[in-house]
């Protein structure tokens, strides 16, 4: 301003005597004449891409990155903040950024591509651009999130996204937020409450029959909850240990069982599909028919040709008891209503209280006496009484 345009006439004679003429990376230049750290903040997107082209030239030159660290000089989606507040987004970990709103993420967009490639001068100056750094402080914050139940649709569907995306890259959650995922409560099922992973069970048609006699903790997929949209998610919620098969379910049908009021609208379906689950049971591990469970089975679930009885107060009629008797002539589960498919559950049937042995069955038989008055079927039954008696 004080020589004017003119001054610009003169560069190469000024060249001559020493002054600088034009910038040519001269970067030392700027780190010699640096502004004060309060004067720092708010920089533009050139001004902060400068002061990482400097970072980079001067090998980390202390005295700016020390005034960067202190100062709010990067821009994010949260507005300026200093650098140890920000998160360096990574084109491909970056979504696990957006799963929880709160996180000052740099803005990329503000900056420009030029961003990417100045990842270690930007560690130098304090923001978070590791991913291993990066998760230790989302670990924290999922765990706050789920320790308050502040868990909603969209951070689960955020999170199962993210691992959908960084499967198979070289991205993958060390073990001590993977405990976390397992272990805390953050999906929200249709019985009520949060649940972690391994104790819900993703709901399918494979489930209709055995659902309707039971209160099993199906993820909540109504529309006020996550909503249909949660099954695109089956393999990512398989491998944190969500249910997604019958199979690996029925462990939890001896706590969950919950017969309707009404025996009569418990259908075929559904008294095979709970067979089945005890048929998968009795082959585990762990004894299938402990006191709770029986407790539960123990109410009037099964027809028979004396109406709906407890296992306890059935017979299962075979070629042995033909021998003797009809199906009518006790409180025998009703083929008819069952099919002959009944019948390929007798072991099952038999472990929770059934009786199918001919030489068992004279209480069970007697106590239906006073329901006939059939001269037959009477004198059928005292000759029954008689073969047991030899």
């Amino acid at each position: 301003d004080y020589y004017g345009e003119d001054i610009c006439k003169f560069k190469e004679v000024l060249e001559l005597l020493g002054v600088i003429v034009g910038f040519n990376e001269n970067y030392q230049v700027v780190i010699d004449h640096l502004k004060s750290s309060s004067e720092l903040a708010n920089l533009t997107a050139d001004a902060l891409l400068l002061t990482m082209k400097c970072i980079r030239f001067s090998q980390g030159s202390s005295e700016l990155v020390d005034s960067l660290k202190i100062t709010s000089c990067l821009k994010t989606n949260m507005g300026f903040k200093t650098p140890s507040e920000c998160f360096f987004y990574d084109p491909v970990w970056g979504c696990i950024l957006e799963v929880f709103s709160g996180l000052p993420v740099i803005d990329h967009k503000f900056y420009g591509k030029q961003i990417f490639t100045y990842k270690d001068e930007l560690k130098q100056i304090g923001a978070v651009v590791d991913f291993e750094e990066a998760i230790e402080k989302i670990a924290d914050l999922f765990k706050q999130k789920a320790s308050q139940t502040l868990f909603n649709r969209h951070h689960v569907k955020s999170f199962l996204s993210c691992c959908r995306l960084l499967k198979g890259t070289e991205y993958q959650f060390p073990s001590s937020f993977s405990k976390i995922i397992h272990e805390q409560k953050w999906l929200q099922t249709g019985v009520g409450g949060y649940r972690c992973p391994r104790k819900c069970i993703l709901d399918g048609p494979e489930w209709k029959p055995i659902s309707s006699i039971t209160s099993l903790p199906f993820i909540d997929d109504s529309e006020n909850c996550y909503g249909k949209g949660i099954h695109e998610y089956k393999e990512e919620l398989k491998s944190i240990g969500v249910v997604t098969e019958v199979k690996d379910g029925v462990k939890f049908v001896p706590e969950c069982l919950n017969f309707p009021s009404d025996p009569s609208t418990i259908s075929p379906e559904s008294v095979f599909s709970l067979l089945e689950c005890i048929r998968l049971l009795m082959h585990g591990v762990v004894p299938p028919i402990e006191d709770g469970f029986k407790k539960r089975l123990s109410q009037n679930w099964l027809k028979t040709h004396s109406g709906y009885r407890s296992p306890g107060k059935c017979l299962l009629f075979d070629s042995k008891w033909n021998k003797h008797l009809k199906p009518t002539d006790g409180p025998f589960i009703d083929e008819k209503f069952y099919g002959p498919e009944i019948a390929s559950y007798k072991k099952e049937l038999n472990a929770i209280g059934v009786t199918i042995d001919v030489g068992e069955g004279c209480l069970l038989v007697a106590s239906h006496l006073d329901f006939l008055s059939d001269y037959d079927t009477i004198e059928r039954i005292y000759r029954y009484f008689l073969f047991l008696s030899r």
